[in-house]
């Protein structure tokens, strides 16, 4: 389990909270865009447990070496978070969405990268983080 120095308030933070503690620098070449203002739409342990999950299944496709890449938008309704990979297509991947995932009303979507690898989406609904806070 990931242990934060200091509480997250925005979904970049936990990421590049992520990308620390798995040491992702020192084995790819990473990149985050992600606006500084998007906030966390799931318990920041959740999240980060999730996070790491995904980037667990990408790392597994890229044994050698690769990019990863993170990227943070919102709309009204949801909080999405797509993490790209450098490593094999979607042929050669479980793709299962976590229980937790599940329960939080979340979901996830993968593509094929059409420059190569796999694109995983993290959607989680607005709603479930204001339900939480209540």
């Amino acid at each position: 389990m990931l242990k934060f120095r200091r509480i997250p308030t925005t979904l970049a933070e936990v990421v590049h909270q992520v990308i620390d503690d798995l040491r992702l620098e020192n084995k790819y070449f990473v990149e985050v865009d992600i606006p500084d203002d998007i906030g966390i739409p799931a318990p920041s342990v959740a999240l980060s447990e999730w996070i790491t999950a995904l980037v667990k299944q990408a790392s597994d496709q890229m044994r050698n070496g690769g990019e990863l890449t993170f990227i943070g938008w919102e709309s009204e309704q949801t909080c999405e978070l797509e993490i790209a990979d450098s490593g094999r297509d979607l042929r050669h991947r479980n793709c299962e969405v976590p229980r937790a995932v599940q329960l939080a009303g979340g979901n996830l979507r993968w593509n094929n990268c059409p420059q190569g690898g796999v694109a995983v989406t993290l959607s989680i609904p607005k709603r479930y983080a204001q339900r939480q806070a209540a």
